[in-house]
C-alpha cells in the first residue's frame, strides 16, 4: 500500500507535464516518412522498383510538401546506418563489416559510399520549399 502513494505523487506531475507539452505543440499534422516508398512503390518519380536515386529522394519531398503537413519527419529506415557522411560509423568501415557477415551494401549505402548525403538533400529539398515547412531527422 504504500507504493501507491508515492506511485501517484509521480505519475501525477508527469501527466500534467505529458498534457502542458501537448498543448504547446505547434504541429498536428506531421508527415513521417522513412524512404522506403521511394524506391518500393510505383510512382511519378521512381516508375519501378529501382536501387536509390537522389532524385527518387527528391520526388518524395516534392510530393509531400505538396499535401502540405505542418512538418516533414524523415526517420531513416536502416536507423542503424548513417545516411550521411559519419565520422563515427564511417560507410566504408559498414561495408566491410557487411562483407564479414556476407551482405551487400544496400542501394541507400552505395550512394553514401558515393559520396552523397541523404539527410542533406532532405533537408535542402523540405528548406526551398515555398511553403518554409519545418523538417525534422
Amino acid at each position: 500500500m504504500t507504493r501507491f502513494p508515492c506511485l501517484l505523487l509521480f505519475l501525477i506531475p508527469a501527466c500534467a507535464l505529458a498534457v502542458a507539452a501537448y498543448e504547446k505543440a505547434p504541429f498536428r499534422v506531421p508527415y513521417s516518412d522513412d524512404l522506403t516508398h521511394a524506391i518500393n512503390c510505383p510512382s511519378p518519380f521512381c516508375a519501378e522498383k529501382s536501387p536509390f536515386k537522389e532524385k527518387y529522394l527528391l520526388g518524395a519531398v516534392d510530393e509531400v510538401v505538396a499535401a502540405a503537413p505542418d512538418v516533414y519527419m524523415m526517420q531513416p529506415g536502416l536507423g542503424w546506418v548513417p545516411w550521411w557522411p559519419s565520422e563515427v560509423v564511417p560507410i566504408n568501415a559498414h561495408i566491410e563489416f557487411l562483407k564479414t557477415v556476407g551482405k551487400n551494401p544496400s542501394s541507400y549505402e552505395n550512394y553514401v559510399k558515393n559520396g552523397g548525403d541523404v539527410i542533406a538533400a532532405f533537408l535542402r529539398r523540405v528548406r526551398r520549399s515555398d511553403e518554409k515547412m519545418p523538417a525534422f531527422v
